[in-house]
């Protein structure tokens, strides 16, 4: 007969290192663990296909041999998961960390101790009394505006100027470097093209072509930035020749603009009343996903921080340490980057704000069970996805809510920040 009995060293009294840590002693009959083991030699014996004997009729001393080590792991696995199984049904348990086994003082008993971690225990806050914000947008002549200023600047060209260039003007030129007289031919360079201003180190460089029209020619000292090791620090005397300079022009706002925007009859009208519909669209998705974090910083204020599996932390700290590791490998081998690195510090941020997502998707399947919104047993991320949403809604709907005006500009600005946080 299985069983499973509590030692009385209180093995199951809550640490103080980890309270949601948990241990069991589980205690198989080697009586019943003999009688599963002949059981499995049986069903071996008749499948068995030995030399010198027809199928099921291998003598049982040789069935023994071969299968009998097999036998005994095969009813040693299976009548503990039975008795885990029958004992955890009293817990939520949320990982098993060990099974070991340890002496037992009854010869008819083996005895396994089971360490494993459960779910916590916490009140769920009144619902009734959180307050949480609302964002809500209307689209305004002046969102659609920008918004179309961004489209012609995006489908505008290049257009050539006559005048001296200026910064962030695109700028065609070449030219070739000397130090203490000797010419550096490696940091000569041919028509290249670069944007004036757009790279910090470089920028004492694009200042001295400032003014320079297409086909003028500037000789001037240019001290090396650091971030070039080979001539850091160094002052090289440039010879540099301007061919071409170009300037960003947007496109114009007329009827081909609205042709090549989808629009077939150039309606620039039919145009904006597009724009406006697009932009309250995304700016409903936007509002939703704001307000959603609003319900999400509200939970976690109105309910005390409490204890989560530290297991799954771990795991998922370890998952989340990989990714970032993986990241800073891949550019490690980029030029003058450094070497990859995370101090424990980084390593403890990433565990708190892994426990915080936990404890956080604890409160909400609590809202859900209470709220009898029902989970699926094999839920696709989309499915799992529309789910959560539900839930969320439910809370806005006990919810103390306050709509707040926002612009469409400003949810933009904070998607955001939240997402590149």
């Amino acid at each position: 007969m299985m069983e499973s009995q509590l030692p009385e060293s209180a093995s199951l009294s809550d640490s103080q290192e980890n309270p949601l840590l948990r241990r069991c002693t589980l205690a198989l009959s080697v009586q019943e663990l003999e009688k599963a083991r002949e059981a499995y030699l049986r069903k071996c014996a008749r499948k068995a296909k030995m030399p010198g004997f027809r199928p099921g009729k291998a003598p049982p001393h040789l069935i023994e041999q071969e299968y009998g080590a097999e036998a005994r792991e095969e009813a040693l696995t299976e009548l503990l998961d039975q008795s885990w199984k029958a004992y955890a049904g009293q817990f939520n348990v949320a990982s098993v960390l060990d099974m070991e086994e340890t002496p037992s003082p009854d010869p008819e008993k083996r005895l396994f101790v089971a360490t494993f971690e459960v779910f916590p225990e916490f009140d769920l806050a009144d619902l009734s009394q959180i307050s949480i914000v609302r964002p809500v947008v209307e689209i305004t002549e002046e969102d659609i505006n920008l918004h179309l200023d961004d489209m012609r600047m995006n489908q505008g060209e290049d257009v050539e100027v006559e005048r001296g260039a200026q910064i962030d003007d695109y700028v065609t030129l070449s030219y070739s470097m000397t130090l203490d007289g000797a010419p550096l031919p490696d940091e000569d360079a041919e028509e290249i093209e670069i944007t004036l201003g757009e790279q910090e180190d470089w920028k004492a460089f694009d200042e001295e072509i400032v003014g320079l029209k297409a086909g003028e020619s500037k000789d001037f000292d240019f001290i090396y930035p650091e971030s070039e090791p080979d001539l850091a620090g160094k002052t090289v005397r440039v010879h540099a020749t301007v061919s071409k300079v170009e300037v960003w022009k947007s496109a114009e706002l007329d009827a081909d603009f609205a042709r090549e925007n989808g629009i077939d009859d150039g309606d620039l009208d039919a145009l904006r009343a597009r724009i406006k519909k697009e932009l309250e669209e995304e700016s409903a998705k936007l509002a939703w996903l704001k307000t959603k974090n609003n319900v999400l910083d509200a939970l976690q204020e109105a309910h005390t921080a409490f204890a989560v599996p530290e297991s799954l932390v771990q795991e998922k700290t370890q998952e989340q340490v990989d990714e970032v590791m993986a990241r800073l490998t891949q550019e490690g081998k980029k030029p003058n980057s450094p070497q990859p690195d995370l101090s424990d510090d980084d390593r403890e941020s990433i565990a708190e704000e892994i426990r915080q997502e936990i404890r956080l998707a604890l409160i909400l399947e609590k809202v859900g069970a209470l709220e009898n919104v029902q989970i699926l047993a094999k839920a696709s991320s989309s499915e799992a996805l529309v789910r959560e949403n539900r839930i969320i809604q439910r809370i806005l709907d006990k919810a103390q809510v306050v709509d707040e005006p926002n612009s469409h500009g400003t949810l933009e600005d904070w998607y955001f920040d939240f997402r590149y946080r």
